[in-house]
């Protein structure tokens, strides 16, 4: 059985490129894996290319990378494909900015593989003007769709008339350390005790509605502090200025920026409790 995976992989930041990453470990157990990875995963004038990659930078030799909004590139999938023959080929779908490299990869590669379309989100968290047709035209050509939430499965069968394996986000393998050495780590006061926000920030994920909350629940116990630990999407003035017209200045804590894999466990070491207060949420 073989098998090719096309998407966001390392050094790619992200949890999707973790995602893929851990996936193809687990697949190998059991079939030969051939990756294609992506060498962004948004066009450069939306994210510039040092945010979106890993200070490392380290290409994998085992993977093929592609530039996803590169037409030339879609070819050399056609190429692969038919020099490898592979049984599956399995495209990591979750914004309609890549759906159209998918698309026309599906199209090109014809009917001798078997293409699935693993499915993150089926709606964009940020509109997008051709989203919902370039969504149809890639599952037009799909043989499978898999789906990590029942919300994304729901949306398959009922507005699509589709059929979804669904199956579930599993939970990245983080280690643990003791709250001691997680506050000496990132030099954190031992006399408060933490909430964590956790992630990029964007819009849906409802960071507004914490930062309006932690009046209220200092009001029931004084030394709580909030972390704030990911980059922002979203322009920091504005959360700055709410911050202060709210006059938590001294509540809160700001890491603005990419938390490492290797730096996770201390974050989440450190608090008392996680809050993730998304307005809307898919798989996340």
């Amino acid at each position: 059985m073989k098998a090719l995976i096309i998407g966001p992989f390392p050094p790619l930041r992200g949890g999707i490129s973790d995602f893929n990453n851990e996936l193809v470990k687990e697949l190998k157990k059991n079939c030969l894996i051939d990756v294609v990875g992506f060498k962004i995963n948004y066009p450069t004038f939306l994210r510039s290319k040092n945010k979106q990659i890993h200070k490392n930078n380290i290409l994998k030799k085992s993977i093929t990378y592609i530039n996803p909004y590169n037409p030339f590139d879609w070819f050399k999938i056609k190429k692969l494909v038919k020099k490898n023959k592979y049984n599956f080929v399995i495209s990591t779908y979750w914004t309609p900015i890549t759906g159209l490299c998918y698309y026309f990869i599906n199209n090109f590669i014809g009917r001798n593989s078997k293409k699935i379309g693993l499915f993150h989100n089926l709606i964009p968290h940020e509109k997008f003007m051709f989203s919902e047709l370039i969504l149809k035209k890639f599952l037009k050509n799909l043989d499978k769709t898999v789906t990590l939430s029942k919300f994304n499965h729901h949306i398959l069968e009922e507005k699509y008339n589709l059929k979804s394996l669904e199956l579930y986000h599993p939970i990245n393998n983080v280690k643990t350390v003791s709250k001691e050495e997680s506050l000496n780590y990132l030099k954190l006061d031992n006399k408060y005790e933490y909430i964590l926000f956790f992630g990029l920030v964007r819009k849906y994920k409802g960071l507004d509605i914490l930062l309006n909350s932690i009046k209220d629940i200092k009001s029931a116990k004084k030394n709580i502090k909030l972390i704030i630990a990911g980059e922002f999407i979203e322009n920091i003035k504005n959360y700055k200025k709410m911050i202060n017209s709210l006059g938590i200045n001294n509540d809160v804590v700001i890491k603005n920026e990419f938390i490492n894999s290797n730096e996770i466990k201390f974050y989440f070491g450190a608090c008392e409790v996680v809050v993730q207060p998304y307005k809307k949420a898919t798989q996340s």
